[in-house]
């Protein structure tokens, strides 16, 4: 009954085509310069929002009854319900399913987005042409994706070098290594490098790479 009141004081809006258009979005690190979107991890929180879009212009639906849906269950609901807050599932490697619907509108289709829980990564910048370097001493930095902290500083990291424990840096997510004297050419120096969020220990990830030394 209320569907088709609605329908009878607006008939204008059961003639007007349009789509929903449904965003969300995430705050997990992610390094400055990163242009990509960031991907929520285990327990990340999640804001998403609703617009109906028609001919191009943003619709009003503050008046609409409008539904959210996780995993098929609805989650919230209510009358210009148009921006929701979730917390992603507490185990990386899955995905969420997000489904909002205005079920007054039947020119509006539902519409359903897919939300990856990833696992944290941590990415070594080594700019060496298929792992080769030369010189005396080289520089590695990591970067850290996807970890709910606000910033590097919020992480503990730890290198070690050929198995061994390198002597402490003022920046933790850079590493000197420096080659001694009379180092064979072709030496292979294994980098392993782990990422961890101290207020979670099962958030970590940890980045392994093999670079070789040319005289």
């Amino acid at each position: 009954m209320v569907v088709v009141a609605a329908a009878v004081a607006n008939p204008a809006a059961a003639q007007t085509g349009g789509s929903l258009w449904l965003t969300w979005h995430t705050n997990t690190y992610a390094p400055p310069g990163f242009t990509g979107k960031a991907l929520p991890t285990a327990d990340s929180e999640i804001a998403a929002s609703v617009e109906a879009i028609s001919g191009g212009k943003v619709l009003d639906i503050s008046k609409e009854m409008i539904r959210w849906y996780v995993d098929s269950t609805i989650t919230e609901y209510g009358v210009g319900k148009k921006n929701i807050n979730l917390r992603a599932p507490g185990v990386a490697g899955t995905k969420i399913i997000l489904t909002v619907e205005l079920p007054g509108r039947d020119d509006l289709l539902p519409k359903t987005a897919e939300v990856p829980v990833v696992r944290p990564e941590a990415v070594v910048d080594a700019p060496y042409p298929s792992g080769f370097f030369s010189g005396e001493k080289i520089v590695l930095q990591v970067h850290p994706f996807f970890f709910n902290v606000a910033s590097l500083a919020d992480l503990s990291s730890s290198w070690k070098i050929n198995d061994s424990v390198p002597e402490g840096s003022a920046n933790p997510d850079r590493v000197e290594i420096n080659m001694a004297p009379g180092t064979a050419d072709g030496f292979p120096v294994n980098v392993v490098v782990s990422l961890r969020n101290p207020l979670n220990t099962l958030e970590s990830a940890t980045k392994k790479t093999t670079l070789f030394y040319r005289r």
